[in-house]
């Protein structure tokens, strides 16, 4: 039956029917060319009445022929690729209950924007633009509290991220999650870490050494205060 690469996209505001035709014509015109693709339809939303209702403008459906065509066909030159500029990435250890639902000393984040960030849903075979907003497909929630929400992958139970209600623009990627072999040298420095975030919780039996690092007894900046407020709006509903 061949294996199926689906892809959901919103539009950037200004594009026009002339550019959605060319990209349509480029995607059918890598049938023949990309090694193991057999089938590529465009057009609507695809997929469950669910998907569509996420405000996707179009979607795209490969049909390959193996798994492992799929990591080729991403690669390639004419795969059609949505663009995000990527802001500045921040690295932390945290040691709160992050800590606890690692099952080690902390668990290290990278904070990005949201829509430069794509989660692969092998179980539905399909892609979210960040993180969806509750449970779906392979990807389930847990949440500790009423301001974050973690995701983890409903097959492994891997953490894959967390979030923050008062920062929903901003996905904090779960570092331990990522495959290294898959980092180029300069994403490997970019990823090199920034701070450390709540020691006043590290476990007892966890020394920090002097690594030159800011370290914070909680949150750093004005992040808690935002946090309150919002616990205390949502305590007042």
């Amino acid at each position: 039956m061949g294996v199926y690469h689906i892809v959901l996209f919103k539009l950037k505001p200004g594009v026009t029917q002339e550019q959605i035709a060319e990209l349509e014509a480029a995607g059918r015109a890598m049938v023949g060319q990309v090694p193991g693709l057999v089938k590529f339809d465009f057009g609507p939303p695809l997929a469950s009445t669910a998907h569509r209702a996420l405000g996707y403008d179009l979607g795209l459906v490969s049909t390959l022929e193996k798994p492992e065509d799929v990591a080729i066909y991403a690669q390639h030159p004419a795969h059609l690729k949505v663009h995000h500029v990527r802001e500045k990435i921040y690295v932390v250890f945290t040691y709160s209950s992050c800590r606890k639902v690692s099952g080690g000393p902390y668990q290290a984040y990278v904070d990005v924007n949201a829509s430069s960030v794509r989660f692969f849903d092998h179980k539905e075979a399909l892609q979210y633009e960040g993180l969806p907003k509750d449970d779906m497909g392979g990807i389930v929630f847990i949440r500790f509290s009423k301001v974050g929400e973690r995701a983890y992958c409903a097959t492994c139970n891997t953490p894959l991220a967390m979030r923050y209600k008062i920062e929903m623009d901003v996905t904090a990627l779960a570092l331990g999650a990522v495959d290294e072999e898959s980092l180029t040298p300069a994403a490997r420095e970019a990823l090199r870490l920034s701070t450390h975030i709540f020691t006043s919780q590290k476990a007892w039996w966890l020394d920090i050494k002097d690594d030159g690092l800011t370290k914070h007894g909680r949150f750093g900046g004005d992040f808690e205060t935002k946090m309150s407020q919002y616990e205390s709006d949502v305590a007042g509903e």
